[in-house]
This record gives C-alpha cells, sequence and structure tokens, in this order.
C-alpha cells in the first residue's frame, strides 16, 4: 500500500483550489460577455428613443418650464398694456350766486386727453419686441431643461455601464478573497497576501456603495426633471456619436435664443429711445364744453396742446446710453461665446479621438480573457492574475469616464440646436 505524500496533496489540493477559481472565473467572464452582448442588441435601437422619451416627458411634466411658460403668458399680456389713451374726463360744476339775485351758473364738459400719433405706433412696435423677448427667455429655459435631461441621461448610462463592470470586478475579488482565505487555512498563503485579498473587495464594495448612492442622486435629478415622476434608465449604450462643425455650432448658437435675446435687447433699447422722443412730442386734448348762466346756455368744443418743456428732459438721452450700453454688451457676450465653444469643440475633437483609440485597443487586447486563459495554463499565479485583471478593469473605468465626458461636451457643444 502506497503512503500518501503530504506534499502531494498540497500540490493537488492547490490545483484543485485553482482551477474552482478559474473555473468561477470563466462563469463569471462569460456571463458578463453574455450579459453585454444582449444589453448592446437590446438597447441599440432603444437607446435614443429612451432619451427622447425623457426629453418629451420633461417639456410637458418639468415645473421650471411649466412656471415659465405661465410666466411668458403673463409677460405677452403684460406687453399689451399702456398703449391705449388716457381714460375720458367728465366734468360738471354747480356754482351759486350771493346774493341770489346773480343766479347760478352750471358748468359741464366731456374731454380726451391723448399723446401725439406717432407714440402709439411706437410703443405698439416695443410691445411686439418685448413678446418676442419673452418668446427667447422661453426658449432660453426650454434650451437649459432640455441640456439637463440629456446630461443626466449620459450620466444615468455611464453609471449602468461602471455598475455593471464593477459588479463583475466585486465578484471577481471576492473569488480571489476567498481562494486566498482557504489557501491561507491551508498554509499555502501567508498572511500579507489574505490581508491584500480581503483588502480589495471590501474597497471595491465601498466603491459599489458610493456608486449606488450616486446613482439614487441622478435618479433624484432625472425624477425632478420629469415633474416629480420616476423615470428609470436601464439603457448602458450610448448612441453615435455626432459628427459636428465647429463653424455649423458657431452659425447656430449666433442664431440661437440665448445670443438673439443679446441682439433683441439691443432692437428693444433702440425701440425705447424711439418711444422716449415720441413721448417728448405735444400732448393733445379734446372735447366737449356747456355753460349755463342766467338762463343762457354756451356750448361748443375744447382743445388744448401741452407745451414739451421739462418732462422726460433726458429720458433720450438715457435711452441712447442704454442702446450703446445694449450694444456693448451683446458683443461681449458673442465674443464669450465663441471663445468658450471653440475651447469646448477642441476639448472634444481630443476626448473622441482618445475614445476612439482606447475602443480600439481594449476590443482587440481583450486582456481579460488572455489572462483567464495564461492563469489556466499556470503561466501566472493567481495574485498576478488579480493585479493585472484589476489593470484591465481600470482602463475600461477610464474610457467610461472619458465616454461620458464626450457625451456631456457635446451636449454642451449642441445646446443651439435642441
Amino acid at each position: 500500500m502506497r503512503e500518501n505524500n503530504p506534499c502531494m496533496n498540497s500540490d493537488k489540493g492547490t490545483k484543485t483550489e485553482n482551477e474552482n477559481v478559474i473555473l468561477n472565473l470563466k462563469s463569471n467572464l462569460f456571463s458578463l460577455l453574455m450579459l453585454c452582448v444582449f444589453l448592446l442588441f437590446h438597447f441599440e435601437g432603444k437607446s435614443q428613443l429612451s432619451l427622447e422619451t425623457l426629453i418629451s416627458n420633461a417639456k410637458e411634466n418639468n415645473k421650471t418650464l411649466i412656471a415659465a411658460n405661465r410666466y411668458y403668458e403673463a409677460e405677452v399680456i403684460q406687453a399689451k398694456t399702456g398703449n391705449t389713451p388716457e381714460n375720458p374726463e367728465v366734468e360738471y360744476a354747480y356754482l351759486w350766486g350771493t346774493p341770489e339775485q346773480i343766479g347760478e351758473r352750471v358748468d359741464f364738459a366731456v374731454t380726451q386727453s391723448f399723446d401725439f400719433p406717432t407714440a402709439y405706433t411706437s410703443r405698439s412696435k416695443l410691445s411686439k419686441i418685448n413678446r418676442e423677448q419673452a418668446n427667447l427667455r422661453l426658449q432660453t429655459t426650454e434650451q437649459e431643461v432640455i441640456v439637463r435631461a440629456r446630461k443626466a441621461w449620459f450620466n444615468a448610462v455611464y453609471l449602468n455601464q461602471v455598475k455593471l463592470l464593477l459588479g463583475q470586478r466585486l465578484q471577481n475579488a471576492e473569488l480571489i478573497a476567498q481562494a486566498f482565505q482557504r489557501l491561507y487555512d491551508e498554509g499555502e498563503a501567508n498572511q500579507l497576501q489574505l490581508n491584500q485579498a480581503q483588502l480589495k473587495a471590501t474597497a471595491l464594495s465601498n466603491e459599489m456603495n458610493r456608486l449606488k448612492a450616486e446613482i439614487v442622486a441622478n435618479n433624484a435629478e432625472i425624477s425632478w426633471l420629469n415633474g416629480g415622476q420616476a423615470f428609470v434608465v436601464a439603457d448602458t449604450t450610448f448612441p453615435a456619436s455626432a459628427n459636428l462643425v465647429l463653424d455649423t455650432l458657431l452659425k447656430l448658437y449666433q442664431t440661437g435664443p440665448r445670443n438673439a435675446a443679446f441682439q433683441g435687447e439691443v432692437i428693444r433699447m433702440e425701440q425705447l429711445k424711439d418711444v422716449a422722443f415720441n413721448q417728448k412730442l405735444p400732448k393733445l386734448k379734446a372735447g366737449y364744453y356747456q355753460e349755463t348762466i342766467l338762463g343762457t346756455q354756451l356750448k361748443g368744443i375744447v382743445a388744448g396742446i401741452s407745451i414739451p418743456l421739462w418732462a422726460d428732459a433726458h429720458a433720450v438721452k438715457a435711452a441712447k446710453a442704454g442702446v450703446v450700453f445694449a450694444q456693448t454688451d451683446a458683443m461681449r457676450f458673442w465674443e464669450q461665446q465663441k471663445i468658450q465653444l471653440t475651447q469646448m469643440f477642441e476639448r472634444w475633437l481630443m476626448l473622441k479621438a482618445q475614445v476612439d483609440e482606447m475602443d480600439k485597443l481594449l476590443d482587440n487586447s481583450n486582456n481579460n480573457s488572455l489572462l483567464l486563459k495564461a492563469l489556466e495554463r499556470g503561466e501566472i499565479s493567481l495574485t498576478q492574475y488579480y493585479y493585472e485583471s484589476d489593470f484591465y478593469f481600470q482602463n475600461q473605468f477610464e474610457l467610461f469616464d472619458m465616454k461620458r465626458e464626450l457625451y456631456l461636451l457635446e451636449t454642451e457643444l449642441m445646446r443651439a440646436s435642441y
């Protein structure tokens, strides 16, 4: 009868332990790949629909946008006021004489005051400009809600990607920590190796908890955008990146509501100057007048005109200064927009190139699969696999971070098109 060799048993146990870990890792890797493939095909046609659904819901349900619409309606009504003549005046006077023999006197008058006719035309044009400016403010608010909705959706996709990969990474770390615990119990691993494996699993578990908190916060943002209604984003793939051209973006921004509002303010101030000039013109007054005294009645028309000497003496000068300021402010805003847009575009181009390159490298390398094969053949140890696969995961997370920044930048660049 052959005597059992403890060393051989130990080697056999270690080999079996490694094989079990490898099988579990392979199973996890296969599950991850199958889930990624399923999600890719399942959401590829739906991701854009989900985004458009969120935007559509936000337009309908968002409280800020609802309030902005109500405010716009109020501004439109307000813009129509203040361009009608003054209310007509009716005067009646009864005067009795002393002594009574001199009789009584009765006066009656109906008069209407009104501005110089061109003032009404000028104010009517200003009213139209005010309504257009109110509409531009509403468009700007709507754009802001759409931008926030798109950013929140991209954040949700990013967080779903990270959660998927982090979950796989955590599973691997827990499997390896369990394997090291058994190896330590059998005397095949030291305390330092066990501590490192356990600390890594704990750190990843804490990272998962932080990620879940971030998901909750982003879901709260989406719910707020949707008027307090929950909206679950299950997508894990981004839509295709847009082909942006700087000149096209500059034209969109130049005609967009924000820049148009600054240009509209110049037009509004110029019209205010015209209104101020017309209000300095003489005001007119006309009406009917009747006087009865000592049994005799006199009746006829009354007319008057104001002499523009002191009222609104500096109104035109103030309006001219307002025009200069509005022109300067519009130029400042547009120059600032061009600089910011150009900087964002250059950053977007650089990120797009980096994402494309890293995407290609990670697709071609498939490092995690190669590492698993090397571990299976005994070319690397469990510890080596652990650290090498960690590097692969870190690259994946870095790619996710760059993609999120790319799409957030793209959203800002395309703001004027929403």
